[in-house]
């Protein structure tokens, strides 16, 4: 996913599932998550992390809208790479 912020153009891989069960719901996993870190007080780019923490639960999820513990969120989050310039 391509970002911008006040230091510029950067990106951030997705992480790969392990399975993918489900897309569906994974767009609004990640820009739920993605505004509820912003409104946290998150920068763009730690909250877009968070969104694709989301995303990625959602996918590897047999239902559509799942629900997951703080644990497996981390476990998600620590998956996802540090964001890259691209600038």
């Amino acid at each position: 996913i391509t970002g911008f912020d006040a230091s510029g153009l950067f990106a951030i891989d997705p992480p790969l599932p392990d399975s993918v069960m489900d897309v569906t719901g994974a767009g609004d996993a990640l820009a739920g998550a993605t505004v509820a870190a912003l409104t946290r007080g998150a920068s763009f780019r730690e909250a877009l992390g968070e969104g694709l923490a989301a995303a990625l639960l959602t996918i590897q999820a047999q239902i559509s809208a799942p629900a997951y513990s703080a644990s497996d969120f981390a476990a998600a989050l620590a998956l996802v790479p540090q964001p890259r310039d691209l600038t």
